[in-house]
């Protein structure tokens, strides 16, 4: 990989900066797991529309790139950064320099905070007066923002919000997802723009090599200690649906956290009811999701979560917490909110959806009816449309 140069970026030109702190491999689908940033900058770039991504070399506290640039396409380039080993101490010199040679007609979307690689990025952009876009991906609802409460309200104080209020705009994937804002010092104009799923062209797509004869509910994604994914089995567990179902639980292991899962259906006698398959991606993903009878997803705190939006695009039911931020799905009849942590209401929910096929039938037509709204083409049209108008109304 090579430095950036300003040369690659012509001066009449308007581009589309997107800042990640962690690392986002744009020329596969990492882990199996959808990246949101990943799917903005791909279709901004099919649309024509010259984009440049800046982030980290690590994921998740891991090294797993080269510093440097990359052009990707004709319209879309990378440049990565060595990241230091905590949020904190950033990199922030070299971003900033960076910024500070990016051409005109240039718009910077940041991607979540508590990040002195973010912070930094939005205050070299302010000083520069580019306009930029901030999105907190659930870094302050209130759940995330009671995890280390102290530290995160200092550098919330000192470090964040300065930076966040000088923002052209917020853009938010729900508008529960800025019921804290005001309490934070920041205002209600937000822009509401969801997350998405990407259709799939896969015909014919079985769980064939994953032994799944039975029904099944799925959890899929990170088996992250936030999503709660023992919580579910201690549902699953309590109902009815044990002895008709299996619970499978489809994703990476980045956090470590499958051995206390698989402890805790071991302790509730469920070892043979429980499968974990790893991480999944492609065509099996979607099978997965496909057939399953329903997607379950206890999170304690998220911005929204991606694979609710898969969920549509396969036409499955969803059972999710409210901390999911994605209250549309229930009111239009595609899944179940459920509030609080409430192990038998979850139990009912489940055996609810499970059990019976005419609300399961409803639930998937009002998901295939809904879904075209949600796909990544969709979103990023609307992404792109509020990048328009910011860069034509300036910075403030």
């Amino acid at each position: 990989m090579a430095n950036l140069e300003t040369s690659d970026l012509p001066e009449d030109t308007g581009l589309a900066v997107q800042v990640a702190p962690c690392f986002v491999d744009l020329e596969r689908e990492a882990g199996g797991v959808a990246n949101i940033v990943r799917q903005i900058c791909l279709k901004l770039a099919d649309m024509g529309k010259r984009t440049l991504l800046l982030c980290g070399n690590t994921e998740l506290g891991a090294t797993v790139a080269e510093p440097g640039f990359r052009r990707i396409s004709k319209q879309l380039s990378v440049q990565v950064f060595t990241q230091r080993g905590h949020p904190m101490f950033g990199p922030t010199g070299p971003l900033q320099q960076c910024i500070a040679t990016l051409p005109k007609l240039t718009i910077l979307h940041v991607h979540t905070c508590f990040s002195a690689f973010t912070e930094a990025a939005m205050r070299c952009a302010s000083h520069r007066r580019i306009p930029y876009v901030f999105t907190p991906h659930g870094k302050l609802s209130r759940e995330a923002l009671d995890k280390n409460r102290l530290a995160k309200k200092l550098w919330w104080n000192f470090m964040a919000k300065p930076v966040v209020r000088n923002a052209t705009r917020i853009g938010v994937s729900s508008s529960r997802e800025a019921e804290s804002f005001p309490e934070l010092g920041l205002n209600g104009d937000c822009q509401v723009i969801p997350n998405g799923f990407e259709p799939v062209a896969e015909a014919g797509q079985t769980t064939e090599g994953l032994e799944l004869t039975e029904p099944y509910i799925l959890f899929l994604g990170y088996l992250d200690p936030r999503k709660q994914p023992e919580f579910l089995v201690r549902v699953f567990a309590l109902s009815k649906l044990e002895n008709t179902h299996r619970l499978v639980f489809a994703g990476p292991d980045a956090y470590g956290h499958r051995a206390k899962v698989e402890a805790e259906a071991k302790s509730l006698g469920l070892t043979g009811r429980v499968i974990f398959t790893g991480q999944v991606s492609g065509a099996r993903k979607w099978a997965l999701l496909g057939h399953a009878a329903c997607v379950c997803l206890p999170s304690l705190a998220e911005g929204m979560p991606v694979v609710l939006a898969e969920a549509l695009g396969a036409g499955t039911p969803s059972i999710y917490s409210s901390n999911c931020n994605f209250p549309e799905l229930a009111q239009r009849g595609a899944g179940i909110e459920l509030y609080g942590f409430n192990q038998q209401e979850w139990a009912r929910a489940l055996e609810g959806v499970c059990g019976s096929e005419g609300l399961q039938q409803s639930m998937r037509e009002s998901a295939n009816r809904i879904a075209p709204e949600y796909t990544w083409q969709a979103i990023a049209t609307k992404w792109a449309t509020l990048y328009d108008a910011v860069r034509g109304n300036g910075n403030g």
